[in-house]
């Protein structure tokens, strides 16, 4: 039998998966791939035999008692949602959900990480300004089309999607602003023991984030934030700001009945 994950951080992008798979190649019941975002279920290129053996191959294949083997690709939290931000590179998988339960099976216990949808969108541009993908002359709000700048943060469309395929208890939510940053022990304990395994066990360096980013500043005007390595200058204005929350507020709304959870006080919504 081929050794496969039982578990997967699913997403989203720039919400603290980093962080958490990090927490999760540390704990010694937990095997990990050496790296992070493979996004072997992303595309349908991998829908071959060969393929599935080489993911398979990142993996002991006779785990020891008691150890889980996990994989995270913030990607594939990303699903069809239907908004006009919706594009996906070519060949993207059309039903990663469908796919991850055909293969992995019914019992997949996923991890999902959220944050402020607005403060993802950012982030995601500040990203794609620093790597050179976009230029810093092209607003946010024209560029939201790109890697799912805007379209990752419709949270509530894409976990109806993932519900569709996997019930409510076999997914792990952590919101970054509330469990990561306020309560990273209790929130590792949480996904240790939703994992079933020893939660006694906590990483060092716990509170410390593996990308601190570029320094921001929030003001009435937006938000500015100074390049890496240089002293240039980047701004979202606060009119954009308020785009993207009208934007996603609906969303916000529908996602609180999904999570059972306040999410609108934590975000200011």
């Amino acid at each position: 039998m081929r050794a496969l994950p039982d578990f997967l951080v699913i997403g989203a992008q720039k919400c603290g998966t980093t962080w958490l798979h990090e927490c999760l190649a540390r704990h010694p019941r937990i095997a990990m791939p050496a790296g992070k975002d493979g996004g072997f279920f992303c595309y349908r290129a991998t829908r071959t035999d060969k393929a599935l053996a080489d993911y398979a191959a990142q993996y002991p294949q006779a785990p020891e008692t008691g150890n889980v083997r996990g994989e995270s690709t913030a990607a594939y939290f990303w699903t069809a949602s239907g908004s006009k931000w919706d594009r996906k590179p070519e060949g993207f998988e059309t039903a990663i959900p469908e796919r991850v339960r055909a293969t992995l099976g019914a019992d997949t216990r996923l991890l999902l990480c959220l944050r402020n949808p607005v403060d993802r969108a950012v982030s995601a541009w500040f990203h794609h300004v620093r790597q050179g993908d976009l230029s810093p002359e092209t607003p946010l709000l024209e560029a939201g089309g790109y890697a799912g700048l805007i379209d990752m943060g419709f949270y509530a469309r894409h976990l109806r999607n993932w519900l569709r395929a996997y019930p409510r208890e076999n997914f792990c939510v952590l919101i970054m602003e509330d469990d990561i940053a306020r309560m990273p022990a209790e929130a590792m304990r949480r996904v240790y023991r939703f994992l079933g395994v020893n939660e006694g066990f906590l990483p060092p360096r716990l509170g410390v984030p593996i990308y601190a980013g570029s320094a921001r500043r929030r003001t009435c005007e937006g938000i500015h934030a100074t390049m890496d390595a240089s002293s240039e200058r980047l701004i979202i204005d606060a009119d954009t700001l308020h785009q993207l929350a009208e934007t996603y507020r609906e969303d916000v709304q529908e996602l609180e009945g999904l999570l059972g959870r306040d999410v609108r006080r934590i975000w200011g919504f």
